[in-house]
């Protein structure tokens, strides 16, 4: 076979290649055990990503793994991925850049090849000495993959927008907040906006997304970037990053904003270029302390894991390790644990290490589990489900007033057991639809109406239900600030009235043209008359200034509609004209046909969440936005005590809302049934409780 077993454990494998290549035959190599201390060994490290290196829409599935292609290896030939054939081939193609010109061999160390993949003994050694090996190698490649059009035009596009900077840093010129002169930014705006989106696609390549890369670049001695033939630095790679951060920021609905936006992470306030910022601060911060010191937190690296890839779940927790001093987390790489205990380990110390519970935010809906049959606490170590996380968001909720949580332990009669404390504090009695249902548009859900005229008129926080429903449609955040602290709440009450209106008039048409009712008015009657009398109950009861009046509709609508499903034609004691009168051309007719093609987990491609009607010429989406954002795999729920809230879409009538000590949100559990010696239950995922969020219910 291809391996023999290492003399000692401090020993590792290097590949020297036999040049020159032919780029029509495999490569051919020879590998050798080699003493990690020795002195006289020098070799190089290459950091790539194992599968497809190019950006793909996150919400795609994962592309399959390409045939393997050969390499030959001590006389037996082996598979390996094309992107590692990709970067042999580049490397071997220009001199490794060898301290010592008089050695005859020049040696790479890569983890694929190097280590025996099957050996789970000899993976758990060599995987805990990874940090030694890439901070002993002479050069650290980082292998981005192999050029492509987009790289073809982003770098050139990098150099000329770093050039620029330079150009007006050198000449004194005043320094605008993006780094350019004004004279520059009359340079830089003209930029076709096709280059800015290569140039977005190029920096969210897989390869700054993966869990080892952090460690690999990290601790690199020297560190060589390569995107096929070209030869790249850390520091344009970051200057670039802020650079496309500014300008989306500052363009958000110009062509060059929207064509820096990219379907990625923009949910979780992770922009993809941040992780390239990510990597150099860690970068520098790894050098700049003590070899001894202990500067990186589990919790920490383990949220710059989550927003990672790797092929092996585990690696989440594992490629970390060599961020630390040895044995400084208690955790060492173990590949004959399964994914279930590894996971659920490095959640105790979490919890252990923050005396906080607000990993438990990291539960997603049911239906959008990964590993659905891992215990209900073990939550997404993938940020891909489009489900934001309460306990991370930029308000900072505070419902249990800072408590702390008790240490945990591993039930020695059951690891798959997390004990925790905390109190009930109310059951779920009415849930309207899960937010799917409506589409990506805001949708107007009948129940919303219906489930808040079962409250008092004043909410229990002093506010007016109508009030409370809307701070709970986006969890009170708008733009990463609470409700109350808006710049101008008066602009904002309109927006959010236009946006329900908008709402209210897409579910009249949704209701008529779209659902299977009969072509004579009564029966269309019979469904949209509750929707208008409800709505029209609730703002007359309501001075929030939030809740739309049934004439404000009424106006919305004669300005924005032009089909026969408009109030203008609606009378509950006259038929509704023949649905076959509808006017294809009508807006909202246009916007629900369209919805109804596409896939609501797909937001790839779909229309814009309003339509454009005279008095929102540069759509303000504030409201609908937010609502989108904290909605998804989310539904509105009242409990018995009067709430309103923000449950999961896999929540339940008769469901018990928890505030658990130590973390900032509550959540929905579900008791488990049948079970004498303890209390247990799973956990149905966060919530957002109106009135339950600073404390108090807490202090009670």
């Amino acid at each position: 076979g291809l391996y023999e077993a290492l003399p000692t454990k401090s020993h590792v494998r290097v590949l020297s290649f036999h040049l020159p290549i032919d780029d029509k035959l495999p490569i051919q190599c020879t590998l050798r055990p080699a003493r990690l201390e020795d002195e006289d060994l020098v070799f190089q490290a290459l950091s790539y990503t194992w599968g497809d290196p190019f950006f793909r829409h996150w919400n795609e599935k994962p592309l399959p793994h390409a045939a393997p292609v050969p390499i030959i290896c001590n006389g037996v030939e082996v598979g390996i991925t094309a992107n590692l054939d990709a970067a042999l081939r580049a490397i071997l193609k220009r001199p490794l850049g060898n301290e010592d010109p008089e050695q005859e061999k020049q040696y790479l160390w890569i983890d694929s090849l190097c280590i025996n993949q099957e050996d789970i003994q000899e993976r758990n050694a060599q995987v805990a000495m990874m940090s030694q090996i890439y901070g002993r190698a002479s050069l650290v490649i980082s292998w981005l993959g192999p050029a492509d059009a987009d790289s073809e035009v982003a770098i050139p596009l990098m150099h000329r927008l770093l050039s620029l900077q330079d150009t007006a840093t050198e000449a004194g010129d005043t320094i605008l907040q993006d780094g350019f002169s004004t004279e520059g930014m009359q340079e830089v705006v003209p930029i076709p906006e096709t280059q800015y989106g290569s140039l977005a696609r190029f920096l969210a390549r897989r390869y700054f997304f993966r869990c080892w890369v952090l460690q690999e670049v990290v601790l690199a001695p020297a560190l060589l970037i390569l995107c096929g033939s070209t030869t790249l630095y850390i520091e344009e790679l970051r200057r670039v990053a802020l650079v496309v951060q500014s300008l989306r920021e500052k363009h958000m609905y110009d062509p060059i904003g929207q064509a820096l936006v990219l379907p990625s992470r923009l949910r979780f306030s992770f922009q993809h270029e941040q992780a390239i910022l990510e990597l150099c601060e860690h970068r520098v911060r790894k050098h700049c302390a003590r070899p001894e010191a202990n500067r990186f937190a589990f919790h920490q690296l383990l949220g710059l894991t989550r927003m990672s890839g790797c092929f092996d779940p585990r690696d989440k927790v594992y490629s970390m390790l060599g961020m630390v001093p040895k044995h400084a987390f208690g955790i060492e790489p173990d590949y004959s644990k399964s994914v279930e205990e590894v996971y659920s380990e490095a959640i105790r110390l979490w919890i252990n290490e923050t005396r906080c519970l607000n990993i438990l935010s990291w539960v997603a809906d049911k239906k959008s589990r990964t590993f659905p049959h891992f215990p209900s606490w073990v939550g997404e170590f993938n940020v891909n489900t489009n489900q934001q996380m309460l306990a991370f968001t930029t308000t900072l909720h505070t419902a249990t007033l800072n408590s702390m949580s008790a240490p945990v332990e591993i039930d020695p009669k059951d690891f798959r057991a997390l004990h925790v404390r905390g109190v009930q504090i109310d059951s779920i009695v009415e849930l309207a639809q899960p937010w799917g249902w409506h589409g990506l548009g805001v949708g107007f859900d009948p129940l919303w109406t219906s489930m808040t005229l079962r409250l008092p008129p004043v909410y229990p926080t002093g506010q007016t239900r109508g009030e409370a429903l809307i701070y709970t449609f986006i969890a009170n955040e708008v733009n990463f600030r609470p409700v109350d602290e808006q710049a101008d709440m008066q602009a904002f009450r309109d927006i959010v009235r236009r946006d329900t209106s908008f709402a209210l008039i897409r579910q009249l048409h949704r209701v008529c043209w779209f659902t299977d009712l009969p072509d004579t008015g009564p029966s269309y009657n019979a469904a949209a008359l509750p929707i208008l009398r409800n709505l029209d109950s609730l703002a007359q009861t309501d001075l929030s200034g939030f809740i739309p009046s049934l004439s404000e509709v009424h106006s919305m609508e004669a300005a924005t509609c032009s089909c026969a499903a408009s109030l203008s034609h609606f009378d509950p004691n006259e038929p509704l004209i023949n649905r076959d009168t509808r006017n294809g051309h009508c807006l909202y007719f246009e916007e629900v046909s369209s919805l109804a093609r596409y896939d609501i987990n797909d937001t790839s491609d779909m229309p814009p969440s309003g339509p454009n009607v005279p008095d929102a010429n540069e759509w303000d989406s504030r409201f609908s936005g937010a609502m989108n954002q904290k909605m998804r795999h989310r539904r509105v729920a009242r409990t018995e005590k009067g709430f309103l809230g923000l449950v999961a879409d896999s929540a339940e009538v008769g469901d018990a809302v928890w505030l658990l000590q130590g973390a900032r949100v509550p959540f929905v559990l579900r008791q488990v049934l049948g079970d004498a010696e303890a209390e247990k239950w799973e956990v149905v995922g966060d919530a957002y409780v109106h009135g339950a969020m600073r404390g108090e219910v807490w202090k009670e």
